[in-house]
């Protein structure tokens, strides 16, 4: 899908703090489906061993956030485990503050601060579409779950 953070951000998120339209105009590029989800989601079925789950590659943004972490920590970062209510919070958080205030907090890993808000509405749509009530955070990219899936 050709979607993420910084594309997202660029072609909607243009003021900072983002608008309320903004971020409105990033959940509808594609028209939204009945269900209020975006339909470009396959309706991949949810195996029963990964169900409830998913594994989120990248640094750890939000588990770095979430935990207060200033300075990196792969061990507490590595499978650290984030709810779609933790998901929802920061996303409606920062989308609220300018990128100035977010780069101060402590566990915006340098960098982020402009593209996180799009990130967190990508993934917050994602947990959406699964039904996913918390996540996985991996640090070792997609390949945890590639080993998950072959269970």
């Amino acid at each position: 899908m050709d979607l993420g953070c910084v594309r997202l951000s660029e072609r909607h998120l243009r003021h900072d703090p983002p608008e309320p339209a903004e971020v409105a105009a990033t959940l509808a590029t594609s028209p939204p489906s009945s269900t209020g989800r975006w339909p470009w989601f396959p309706d991949w079925p949810v195996s029963a061993p990964t169900a409830g789950w998913s594994d989120w590659p990248g640094r750890g943004h939000g588990a770095m956030l979430e935990q207060g972490l200033v300075v990196y920590n792969r061990d507490r970062v590595h499978h650290a485990r984030l709810t779609r209510d933790a998901v929802a919070g920061w996303t409606t958080r920062l989308a609220a503050m300018t990128a100035a205030r977010r780069a101060d907090l402590p566990g915006m890993v340098e960098g982020r601060q402009d593209v996180i808000v799009g990130g967190l509405l990508v993934l917050d749509q994602v947990m959406a579409r699964f039904d996913f009530d918390q996540l996985l955070v991996s640090e070792s990219d997609i390949l945890d779950g590639l080993v998950a899936s072959l269970r």
